[in-house]
């Protein structure tokens, strides 16, 4: 009797365990487990398109898992912004942005975003401006351009693809460093611009290098000098607006921004990743074709550097009093 009532009562005990077991929620794994969604605030073709583009193919061999690109353009790249600050923070909703993003709120603080609806995950790299003429204009670099200017205050105009835009604010800090007066002439974008700069319509235009390069090497351009702290590996002859101008530094920075919110081990995931990505030869090329240079040192003060470029940009915008349009 013994032995068959300390059969049941190890069977019991078994059957307890299972229930026990099987009442524990199954640990999720380690993320990422399902694909990824990659918004760029930009059409299909353009620039910022082709880097982010290459990012995500790359960024699908670390992660093991598809990243999706979808483009959500309008606006200046806010309507972007928008549909990633309001995505769920979990990590499979991420945005791939550059600098005017951290312009967008200091023009318009309607927007419905701010700088804190994101959490920045890494920094991917910076595409430098180059201040370039008409292949006639008498300046041939920023320490012949500085006088001529004062010379002739609020004489030369000068082109940008746009108000607001990262050229608009690197001529308006030009400006005030230097103390002279140009007066701007926006565009919708490069095309046209460059055509005008190139026939001396508009003699001079603060640009991303991505355009200009090929013209500047045809002697269609002058490139004066190019605003990054050093000169650059695409054109190292090339002064940096700074050598002649001190303290003077601009770029169109590019970076992985996720909902705000996001779990501190989904967003070092997703920076290791990313910073994972940055030295594949398939990423290096595809920013040098665009003259631009990667971000592969530490990542632990991103997120102030972020909020830093941020106030930066908003204090050109008030001090030059600069309005949407």
């Amino acid at each position: 009797m013994n032995t068959w009532h300390n059969r049941w009562a190890l069977f019991a005990l078994a059957a307890l365990m299972a229930l026990s077991l099987c009442a524990v929620p199954r640990a999720h794994a380690a993320y990422p487990e399902k694909p990824i969604t990659m918004v760029i605030a930009y059409p299909p073709g353009g620039g910022a398109d082709a880097l982010g583009r290459v990012m995500a193919k790359n960024l699908e061999d670390v992660l093991g898992k598809s990243v999706v690109v979808v483009n959500k353009s309008g606006a200046g790249g806010t309507i972007g912004a928008a549909s990633v600050a309001t995505s769920a923070a979990d990590g499979y909703t991420i945005f791939f942005a550059e600098s005017s993003l951290l312009v967008a709120p200091h023009l318009n603080p309607a927007l419905g975003f701010t700088l804190s609806s994101f959490t920045p995950v890494a920094p991917v790299g910076a595409l430098p401006f180059a201040i370039v003429s008409t292949p006639t204009f008498p300046a041939k670099t920023v320490a012949e351009l500085i006088p001529l200017l004062k010379s002739k205050p609020g004489q030369f105009s000068y082109a940008s693809p746009g108000v607001g835009n990262i050229g608009h604010l690197s001529a308006e800090l030009f400006q005030q460093l230097a103390g002279v007066k140009l007066l701007h002439v926006p565009y919708q974008g490069g095309g046209k611009l460059v055509a005008d700069v190139m026939s001396g319509e508009v003699p001079l235009s603060f640009i991303s290098v991505s355009p200009i390069l090929p013209l500047v090497r045809a002697g269609k351009l002058n490139l004066l000098a190019v605003t990054t702290p050093s000169r650059a590996v695409f054109a190292p002859n090339a002064p940096t607006v700074a050598e002649s101008l001190p303290g003077f530094a601009t770029a169109t920075n590019f970076f992985v921004l996720a909902p705000a919110n996001l779990p501190p081990a989904v967003r070092d995931t997703l920076a290791a990743a990313v910073k994972q990505t940055l030295r594949t030869k398939a990423v290096e090329d595809a920013f040098a074709a665009q003259g631009a240079s990667l971000s592969v040192g530490p990542t632990e003060n991103f997120a102030n550097e972020f909020t830093e470029e941020s106030a930066r940009w908003g204090q050109i915008v008030k001090s030059a009093d600069i309005k949407p349009q």
